[in-house]
């Protein structure tokens, strides 16, 4: 295992990590505050270095974690409000063969609002209402 640090002029640090000469992780962390996340962590299979995983931590408490399929290509995305500073606790995206499937937001009122694609287009759009805050159960559009 090789592990390589790079330390930017700016204080962040980039740490990559290779076994067999494939590389296997990259994490870039801010220590200074400079950028709007304080941490980036790549991940990649060691079979072939492709990507895996992508988790970005930012200031604002966001968390936001992407997985890639066998080919390196984004199959989803979920990003979640760790500190309340939105009106929703989690977003999921799903992708089919890199495009935008399927959106999931989760409101911190407990509605959940699921909207489906294909080839980028709208399809469907649901709203639930899963703590019983409003006057309905559930909206399709």
């Amino acid at each position: 295992m090789i592990r390589e640090i790079l330390t930017y002029d700016d204080a962040r640090v980039r740490t990559t990590t290779l076994v067999d000469g494939i590389k296997t992780s990259v994490s870039v962390t801010d220590p200074a505050n400079v950028t709007e996340w304080t941490t980036i962590s790549h991940s990649y299979d060691p079979s072939n270095g492709r990507a895996t995983e992508r988790l970005v931590t930012f200031d604002n408490g966001k968390i936001r974690t992407d997985t890639f399929d066998a080919f390196g290509i984004i199959s989803s995305r979920k990003v979640e409000d760790t500190t309340t500073a939105y009106t929703w606790l989690s977003k999921q995206f799903t992708y089919t063969s890199g495009a935008l499937s399927q959106r999931v937001v989760t409101h911190d009122d407990g509605r959940v609002v699921t909207t489906d694609f294909a080839s980028g287009v709208k399809t469907g759009h649901t709203i639930v209402d899963a703590n019983n805050a409003y006057g309905w159960a559930s909206r399709a559009y």
